[in-house]
């Protein structure tokens, strides 16, 4: 019976802990810790957005697209209106500027994210200059 109480109680410890350390805040210096690593993947994914938005214009201009279909329901033109529009709401230096005082705990985005994609403008570059999947023929679904 000893042993039985004995367990017991290390279990309530064990389940205890677990449940601080799952909803209890993380402590000051994590928070602020964690500003400058947002903010430097805020301004890259920032940067991403305006390079991809200035190789679709290249791709426009050199193949005098911008009036074809890029996808169903979009022509070149209106998918790059689409991204210049959603940039002051969603990618903006003011967007950054509201969301930092709201950072309550870390991040959930790993660090090697990017090592297993590589990184994304090389990718959007490799594309558009070997004109890989950007037939000018429109490709419905199956």
């Amino acid at each position: 019976m000893n042993i039985t109480i004995f367990l017991t109680i290390i279990g309530l410890i064990i389940a205890f802990l677990s449940y601080r350390r799952t909803f209890s805040p993380p402590p000051k210096h994590e928070i602020d810790d964690d500003i400058p690593a947002f903010t430097a993947k805020f301004k890259l994914i920032q940067t991403i957005h305006l390079e991809t938005q200035q190789l679709l214009k290249d791709f426009i201009q050199k193949h005098d697209c911008g009036n074809e279909k890029m996808m169903e329901g979009f022509t070149y033109y209106q998918f790059l209106e689409g991204m210049e529009e959603a940039f002051p709401n969603s990618n903006s230096d003011k967007v950054l500027e509201n969301t930092l005082p709201t950072l309550t705990s870390k991040p959930i985005v790993d660090k090697s994210a990017s090592e297993r994609v590589g990184h994304p403008i090389q990718c959007v570059e490799s594309r558009i200059s070997t004109d890989e999947g950007f037939d000018r023929k429109v490709v419905t679904g199956p």
